[in-house]
């Protein structure tokens, strides 16, 4: 006789061909799947239980097939015949239970513009409030805080349609972050600000407690980095539902290095199902792994919203009353989060990172990836210096302009965005987000430090006045392609004042570029010197007339010293002329050109025409990237053709790598080092006046701790000379880090990354101008200063 399965199969029909087929797809009507289904289930619980129920099974299955042979069809008589024969399982199969978590999949524009992503996210919830009038035991769950902002600016009497439901406990809010982000490109300050920013907004939206959203849904993320546990403990989220990156335990939970973990659900079919008769099928199998009775269905159709379906609803509620079947009903992801914390302590752990699926997308689309990159970085410079000047000089601090900026960056940072799977309108709204996010960005952090530049007393340069110069207010808007502070000229004559400021909480002195407007005297003669009258190294790269700003220009770098998180004062003025033999300057030999960077490590020799690199002795905003046998491979360009088929065609491709060799093998030391290469100096024009501060000045320095710091910001509340310091642990040993402030503490402790007090067990003391606190091995750690 065939066996059990083999039976089943041929009343079942053919194996669906993909995932998404029918899986009965021999057509047997209502009663036909209902007791075939119930079968197939009977079947796997038989299996867990070393095949107990065989007997009754195989005699259910003879029934069946006699009745087909004679009657061609599996009736409401034979259905009912069969559940009769399986009575004495439908103890165990009631023991089993199905929790229906309806969701509907909403890609923030993937393969379609924004207009389309806001017309699917408000056609999807009419259908959910619509069948949620009808059905009342009907529930449904929604994550990504970013959708319930195009609700809230586009059908706000939607919306509070929705804030009912949500009161009434039948809608649940599953977002914890701003979308369903990358979980590899973006920084762990970004990662931060979704915790931060998501359970601020939504919880003053819909009026429930921030400590609620405790559920980090990413259902189609293609990678998961090591540290995500440790980002998401410190923000109060203590769940993880993911489809993508591993095939092992389903209900498991993910321990970061730092020792921190979360609970994981990794769904083992797949997040956008229609309710079938046939799920039944999977739980007897996947409870067994889970050491759970209770099976959790995400169910809701479409990989462009939609949700549920009025079928679904029906289905679930027929299910329940089919005597050899689970209990199945509509319920929520926490239901289900609720049952398995009580046994977390039992569950296998998974250390390491989630990874990956999808690889080509970590190199393709590169101006989306810079403007990831450029984003995240000029925000941490913008907050920082922001937060100086909010204290330093009384400025007002733009907390909710940069909010608007981060949700920009944010929002980005979807899994189908900053990847590069979009189409060109995926594109061109990622690069329109991107201006605004700089226009905010770049506009505040240069008036922050403008507002700290006009604190300096630079009167001493003060000279006669000239009133018939030009160069004032040339070169407006200038060095804003290239992501800076605008080089605006501020200063006339012969004497210029200049500013350099230091984002990184350490001293620094290397090569800083700017541009001097108008200067009329001989280049030649051309001094520059530091705030203590010396003179300093200097090149003139490039000099001439600018047509489109109607000035003329010079380009020059030279070698500056700035102190940490702090700023440094040089003069440009005219020195004095000699007067030498005038020599002829025909050339008389031909020599060799080279082209050659070298300094103590490295000496580099590049090509004389097209600058390729020939040798590198002893000696990006790129994510792509291979490391192997001692050797490092980045991807430039990636030109990837599907679904946008010219993502980099017309792009001017500006990219710039660093290349060094560190002196050890601390991460502290590379990520510092990486840190300086994309946070260059900031220059300011400046101009002769009165101040309290002197030519240069430190307001941040980190002065002992192998740890870096990721963001220095005000809260979102309550910001009167307060500041918010995030810092990480490098190298794997708990460490202990010393901040030097420019003025006296008041009080420090520690806080979560929703900027709320934790305990402080006295392991941070704050001492005049310094600061102590401890971070634990692999950790972040957030604290919040108040100054006097």
């Amino acid at each position: 006789m065939k066996s059990i399965d083999a039976r089943l199969r041929k009343l079942l029909g053919d194996a669906p061909k993909t995932y998404w087929e029918e899986k009965i797809s021999s057509k047997p009507g209502y009663w036909g799947e209902r007791i075939l289904s119930q079968m197939v289930f009977a079947h796997e619980v038989s299996k867990v239980e070393g095949y107990r129920y065989n007997e009754p099974i195989e005699a259910a299955l003879s029934y069946v097939e006699q009745q087909i042979a004679e009657e061609g069809v599996i009736g409401k008589h034979t259905s009912q015949h069969v559940e009769s024969m399986l009575s004495e399982l439908a103890a165990a199969a009631k023991s089993y239970d199905i929790i229906c978590a309806a969701h509907a999949h909403i890609d923030m524009n993937w393969m379609w513009p924004w207009d389309e992503t806001v017309a699917v996210t408000i056609d999807t919830f009419r259908t959910m409030l619509n069948l949620m009038n009808e059905y009342p035991d009907f529930r449904f769950s929604q994550s990504q805080a970013s959708i319930y902002r195009i609700v809230e600016q586009y059908a706000p009497d939607m919306l509070q349609e929705i804030k009912k439901r949500v009161k009434e406990g039948r809608w649940e809010v599953t977002a914890s972050h701003w979308v369903e982000a990358d979980k590899n490109m973006p920084n762990g300050e970004s990662l931060a600000r979704h915790l931060l920013y998501t359970k601020r907004y939504l919880s003053q939206l819909f009026d429930i407690d921030p400590d609620s959203l405790n559920l980090d849904f990413e259902p189609d993320t293609f990678g998961h980095s090591v540290n995500v546990p440790e980002i998401l403990a410190n923000g109060g989220v203590k769940f993880y539902y993911h489809c993508r990156g591993n095939d092992g335990h389903i209900v498991y939970r993910w321990q970061a290095p730092s020792g921190k973990s979360v609970i994981v659900y990794r769904e083992p079919t797949w997040y956008n199902d229609s309710v079938q008769p046939i799920l039944g099928s999977y739980v007897p199998e996947i409870c067994r792994q889970t050491g759970l009775k209770t099976y959790l269905n995400v169910y809701g159709v479409g990989d462009h919203g939609g949700g549920p379906t009025r079928r679904d609803l029906e289905r679930i509620m027929d299910m329940n009353d089919w005597p050899i079947y689970p209990q199945i009903r509509f319920g929520t992801f926490s239901e289900y989060y609720k049952l398995v914390e009580p046994i977390a302590d039992k569950l296998p752990v998974v250390t390491g990172e989630i990874n990956f699926v999808f690889t080509g997308c970590y190199t393709s689309q590169t101006r989306i990836k810079t403007a990831n990159r450029i984003g995240e970085a000029t925000l941490n410079e913008a907050e920082t210096f922001s937060s100086v000047a909010a204290v330093a000089t009384g400025s007002a601090y733009p907390g909710a302009a940069y909010e608007e900026a981060w949700r920009n960056v944010l929002f980005n940072q979807f899994h189908d965005i900053l990847p590069g799977s979009g189409v060109i309108e995926t594109r061109e709204h990622a690069l329109g987000l991107f201006q605004n996010t700089m226009a905010i960005a770049s506009t505040n952090r240069k008036l922050a430090l403008e507002s700290i530049a006009a604190t300096i007393d630079t009167s001493q340069w003060s000279g006669p006045e000239d009133k018939l110069t030009v160069s004032e207010g040339a070169g407006v808007g200038y060095g804003t392609r290239e992501f800076k502070i605008t080089q605006v000229e501020r200063g006339r004559g012969n004497t210029r004042i200049v500013h350099f400021f230091n984002p990184s909480v350490y001293n620094r002195e290397e090569t800083a570029e700017f541009v001097l407007w108008d200067w009329n005297s001989p280049i030649k003669t051309l001094i520059v010197r530091d705030s203590e009258g010396r003179d300093t190294a200097h090149q003139v790269i490039d000099e001439g007339f600018n047509p489109y700003w109607g000035h003329h220009y010079m380009r020059l770098l030279v070698y500056v010293k700035a102190p940490a998180c702090g700023y440094s004062t040089y003069t440009i003025s005219e020195g004095e002329g000699s007067v030498n033999p005038f020599l002829p300057t025909d050339p008389r030999v031909e020599r060799e050109n080279k082209y050659v960077l070298e300094n103590d490590v490295l000496r580099v020799t590049f090509h004389p025409v097209d600058a390729t690199v020939i040798s590198m002795i002893h000696k990006n905003n790129k994510y792509g990237f291979r490391g192997a046998d001692n050797a490092l491979s980045v991807s430039l360009i990636r030109s990837s053709y599907d679904p946008d088929p010219y993502p980099e065609l017309g792009n001017h491709h500006r990219i710039s790598i660093g290349v060094c060799v560190v002196e050890s093998a601390c991460d502290h030391e590379l990520i510092e080092t990486a840190y300086r290469f994309n946070h260059p100096f900031n220059v300011l024009s400046g101009t002769p006046h009165t101040g309290t501060r002197t030519f240069d000045g430190s307001f941040l320095k980190l002065t002992e701790g192998k740890v870096v710091v990721a963001a220095v910001k005000m809260p979102e509340q309550d910001t009167d000379k307060r500041w918010i310091i995030r810092v990480y642990e490098t190298e794997g040993q708990r460490t202990t880090a010393t901040l030097q402030l420019f003025q006296a503490v008041s009080a420090a402790y520690y806080v979560d990354m929703n900027e709320r007090k934790v305990s402080n067990d006295g392991s941070i003391q704050a001492s005049g101008k310094t600061v102590t606190f401890e971070v634990p091995a692999y950790s972040v750690a957030s604290i919040c200063l108040e100054f006097e």
